[in-house]
């Protein structure tokens, strides 16, 4: 292996430090390929994401944003690219260069290297694969008009396996922060195989609100949610003939509670999805405690809930009709509102959504 010196040391600690901050996918880019740059400069630095079976790019971002390569043209004749070909053979996706796989003769009778490299001045590309789908191709590329070498490549190794948790890092940033409809909503992070990554305990007490906990020891979820879990994941899996998108599960529970589940798949490891669990319960006949309301303000106030009107109250409570007023007049007072109807909306607790 190339041995690197201090100064590379140097640059590749610039390089975890620049890319440290936990970012999004959709921030991964404008964190990663400007730092790839300082690393091992060139003159396009990408990241690319291609449907191997459609020959088409998913994604293709580009540093600096001034740049331009012709994606229309380029997936027409990508997989003439040496790299892409290499990967195939050796199924993985290791740092490699165009110059240290195939004579550049070669290279320059390519399709694409006439119509996209050579129009552009470029000559060689430096690249590594990041994780993706099943039949996705994704990779971190530096595009250059000079040659690479071993050296630049071993620079490039050296962080590709601190990039590739980066990006599966990103897609599980940009899972938890997926809108969930509600902000009460819990949410679980699962591996591929609808295993918990991240799971909080208030979580699992939502599950096991509604579901009986495993008497298989080994078992992760209760029977019903594993088996419609692992269902989901079938659904969505890229590996499918037809993938369709995952179905909600809705359960009933004991007091009239719903809960909900969806799963919302990883759009581009695979290896994650996020399992959304939203409860909704039913309105409660407690009052708020942090009112200070007397007993009785409250049970007036219940009785008011309940329809009666202030003669009926009084007459429930043997009270005279001045004193239901009075008790009202307080309640008022205590939860800053105006009228009757607001005291009620705002006293008691309402379902979970």
């Amino acid at each position: 292996m190339e041995r690197l010196s201090q100064s590379d040391l140097d640059k590749v600690r610039d390089f975890l430090e620049a890319t440290s901050a936990p970012c999004n996918l959709a921030e991964f880019s404008a964190r990663i390929l400007p730092a790839t740059q300082n690393l091992v400069p060139g003159d396009i630095i990408c990241l690319s994401e291609t449907n191997k079976e459609l020959q088409e790019s998913v994604t293709f971002d580009v540093y600096p944003s001034g740049a331009h390569i012709d994606t229309d043209l380029f997936d027409l004749y990508m997989f003439d690219h040496p790299i892409f070909q290499h990967w195939d053979r050796v199924a993985a996706s290791p740092t490699v260069f165009t110059s240290g796989l195939v004579p550049m003769r070669r290279w320059h009778h390519t399709a694409l290297y006439q119509t996209v490299y050579r129009t552009l001045g470029l000559e060689d590309s430096l690249a590594f694969g990041l994780p993706s789908r099943p039949g996705l191709v994704a990779c971190i590329c530096i595009e250059r008009h000079g040659l690479f070498s071993d050296h630049d490549r071993a620079l490039l190794e050296m962080v590709r396996p601190y990039v590739a948790q980066l990006y599966r890092n990103a897609e599980a940033y940009s899972l938890l922060g997926a809108p969930a409809g509600d902000n009460k909503a819990q949410s679980m992070l699962l591996d591929h195989s609808g295993r918990p990554l991240l799971a909080p305990e208030e979580a699992w007490d939502v599950i096991f609100r509604y579901f009986p906990a495993p008497v298989d020891e080994e078992a992760v979820f209760p029977p019903p949610l594993s088996g419609w879990l692992q269902l989901q994941l079938a659904r969505s899996s890229p590996k499918s003939d037809i993938p369709d998108p995952p179905m909600p599960l809705i359960v009933s529970g004991e007091g009239g509670g719903t809960l909900t589940l969806r799963l919302i798949p990883g759009a581009k490891t695979g290896e994650q999805a996020l399992l959304l669990l939203q409860e909704r319960r039913p309105a409660s006949d407690a009052i708020v405690p942090e009112f200070g309301l007397s007993e009785r303000e409250k049970e007036v106030l219940l009785l008011a809930r309940q329809g009666l009107r202030n003669a009926d109250i009084a007459d429930r409570l043997n009270i005279s009709r001045r004193t239901v007023e009075k008790h009202f007049d307080n309640v008022y007072y205590k939860l800053g509102v105006e009228n009757r109807t607001a005291a009620i909306a705002h006293a008691f607790h309402r379902g979970e959504v």
